[in-house]
């Protein structure tokens, strides 16, 4: 499980605690991604990584435009990472639903 640090993120870690327990006995740690330090999101989870902030693009502090970009990179990162590690065959995919075919428009009949 991935716990993202906003404000009030401790709050909906507490409130998603139902769902912990259920994680972790399949093995699940939980993760934050974060950029402050000691904060209590960091101390509720199993792990922190640390994702270094020095300022906000945004020059009001209203638009996540730098943390939001780090955390996505990151994010991606940990993702191809994960699956060159598990080398994923053909046969892992999901099989996805077939489309209907849809009726011929009037000038392609």
């Amino acid at each position: 499980m991935a716990a993202p640090a906003v404000p009030g993120a401790a709050r909906l870690l507490a409130a998603s605690a139902g769902r912990r327990p259920r994680a972790q006995a399949k093995g699940a740690r939980l993760v934050a991604v974060t950029s402050v330090r000691g904060c209590r999101l960091e101390a509720a989870c199993d792990m922190a990584v640390h994702l270094p902030l020095e300022r906000e693009l945004c020059p009001w502090g209203l638009a996540p435009v730098t943390s939001a970009a780090a955390q996505m990179l990151f994010g991606d990162t940990v993702a191809i990472a994960l699956m060159q590690a598990r080398a994923p065959a053909p046969a892992d995919a999901l099989p996805r639903p077939r489309a209907r075919r849809r009726a011929a428009w009037p000038w392609e009949r």
